[in-house]
């Protein structure tokens, strides 16, 4: 009795695991054609019919590609700009190319006011898939607009009635100018105060500015901050600092994949619990596709990238970054940014 019990169990369980999939079929069938009925919108994108042979994009090389039914581990894109223009001819393609990788989760990232229509309207389409955030990016902290910029965002957050996962992009960049890094240093403090009322992580951009990231961090980190430096390029010293604050991971991108990129030289040394995937697309694509438009397939090639750095199986690495994403943002796969 006790082992056609058994039996029976676990013949029910398969039979939920096939509905399952069943409903994500249906789900994804009805979310194509809402979007691909919404008239002339600015994300229309033609039918390309069946996505790209397995070799076009060069991802099977990379060993990323299993089928759906088959997949014990999923990989997040922790910070894309798939919503930019450079997607309009091809987003719902590009989407695809995700799924056919195993890419299934996408956050967005904000920049400033006007981006926040495009993430919701992705965050619409792919509402159990693509998840936003918001924040004022600081290449975007102007004299004349930063203040109204941040209360327009801020509106949103408070009024806006979606679930948004975090608080970014935010931080500091002086590589194009140096004389707004007082005001970036007043809309990132506002910034970590957001974070903190609300419980999100904060998702940090840093360009050439490293001792103005740590000297405002020394400043407001305490054990209710977390967070991601994204795209991380700095040193070992640099990458145990940020560590060292208590709740902050490592965003990894393409640039992991590039020769001089110094990568190499890090992520050896930085605990497995502590990374994320990312691309940055449509910026910064890994080899053997540098110098092209990035994309969020592409997180694939960057996990087996840390795989081989960590000189783990590929099925390892991504499972664990996949769970330091979900432990970072709060993110069932199954979950729904409304």
């Amino acid at each position: 009795m006790y082992r056609f019990n058994h039996v029976a169990e676990a013949f029910d369980n398969a039979c939920i695991s096939l509905l399952g999939e069943v409903v994500q079929f249906a789900r994804s069938v009805h979310r194509i054609a809402q979007c691909g009925n919404r008239g002339s919108g600015q994300y229309d994108v033609p039918d390309r019919g069946k996505a790209n042979d397995e070799n076009s994009n060069g991802l099977l090389r990379h060993g990323a590609k299993l089928p759906h039914y088959l997949r014990s581990v999923r990989i997040i894109d922790t910070h894309t700009h798939l919503y930019q223009p450079t997607f309009d001819e091809d987003r719902e393609a590009a989407m695809q190319r995700c799924t056919e990788v195993g890419v299934e989760t996408l956050l967005l990232p904000n920049i400033d006011a006007a981006s926040i229509p495009r993430v919701h309207e992705m965050m619409d389409c792919w509402p159990d898939r693509c998840f936003g955030m918001m924040g004022l990016h600081p290449c975007h902290v102007k004299p004349d607009s930063w203040q109204s910029e941040l209360k327009t965002i801020r509106e949103q957050i408070d009024h806006s009635g979606r679930r948004y996962v975090a608080i970014g992009e935010i931080g500091f960049d002086l590589h194009w100018d140096k004389t707004t890094l007082d005001i970036q240093h007043v809309a990132f403090r506002k910034q970590v105060e957001w974070a903190k009322e609300l419980k999100l992580p904060i998702v940090i951009h840093v360009r050439e500015a490293f001792d103005a990231l740590f000297e405002a961090l020394d400043e407001v980190n305490d054990e209710a901050l977390t967070g991601v430096v994204h795209c991380f390029t700095g040193n070992v010293e640099q990458a145990q600092r940020i560590l060292d604050y208590g709740g902050f991971y490592l965003g990894i991108g393409g640039v992991a994949t590039y020769k001089n990129g110094g990568l190499d030289a890090v992520l050896p040394h930085v605990p497995h619990d502590r990374v994320v995937l990312e691309t940055d697309s449509p910026y910064l694509s890994p080899v053997p596709h540098r110098g092209k438009r990035n994309e969020s397939s592409y997180t694939a090639i960057v996990a087996q990238r840390v795989a081989d750095l960590w000189q783990l199986p590929i099925e390892r690495a991504a499972a664990v970054t996949t769970a330091n994403a979900e432990r970072l943002f709060s993110l069932p796969f199954n979950g729904s940014n409304q």
